[in-house]
């Protein structure tokens, strides 16, 4: 089997593990998954006045595989019913917002297209983004970020989440800086199995935390 010949096969392979997801996601109750995930949320790791999330987006790619056009999902977008995109909703935002109370900024990690959502980015996202990033983020109102590198110091507008009527100002000076940053990781599994990973300040801390959907309840389990 050619080089070829097996990375097709292996796309086919995931693209049939995405299909049996995507029919178990069918079964299982999400708004409990997602209280459990915003529960486990440790705030004594988040001590900053304001909380800089990323996201990646999770939109399929279209390829041909024997001819046949199919919706590939590389291995580290495999979360077809709960991921990244669908629980950073304005819904769970909004309540980490004022749970935390926080200001809530998202930096948006999707192969070259990095960093802080701009104002001045809103056109392109509309044409290009069909999915979280054009219905939940550009609503939400501007702030900036003033970093200082290497003695020079630039000032850039972003959008965020308010949790006052406070103006924003994120300041960033090396390891200085007024915000803390958090990062959760999805795998959706088979037999209603998901796991998560909160990661805090650049992996400063995680934790690791693994449920099954049993009898309509979420229940952590060993794994």
């Amino acid at each position: 089997m050619s080089k070829q010949q097996a990375e097709a096969e292996r796309m086919k392979m995931e693209v049939t593990v995405y299909s049996e997801l995507i029919m178990e996601f069918q079964q299982v109750d999400l708004k409990k998954i997602n209280k459990i995930v915003l529960k486990s949320i440790n705030k004594n790791y988040l001590t900053k006045p304001n909380l800089v999330f990323e996201i990646e987006n999770l939109n399929p790619v279209h390829i041909v595989i024997d001819l046949q056009p199919v919706e590939y999902i590389p291995s580290r977008m495999k979360n077809p019913y709960f991921n990244q995109v669908t629980f950073w909703n304005k819904k769970n935002i909004s309540f980490l917002v004022k749970k935390l109370k926080k200001n809530l900024i998202p930096y948006r990690i999707d192969g070259y297209n990095y960093g802080y959502l701009s104002p001045d980015n809103k056109k392109i996202i509309q044409l290009l983004d069909e999915s979280y990033i054009k219905h939940h983020i550009l609503e939400q109102k501007e702030g900036k970020i003033i970093t200082v590198k290497n003695n020079e110091t630039s000032e850039n507008k972003i959008l965020y989440f308010p949790y006052d009527s406070q103006p924003l100002v994120l300041k960033e000076n090396g390891d200085l800086t007024n915000f803390d940053k958090i990062r959760i990781d999805f795998s959706n599994r088979s037999e209603k199995i998901i796991e998560f990973t909160i990661t805090y300040n650049f992996n400063e801390h995680s934790e690791r935390f693994v449920y099954q959907y049993i009898h309509n309840q979420w229940k952590a389990i060993n794994d």
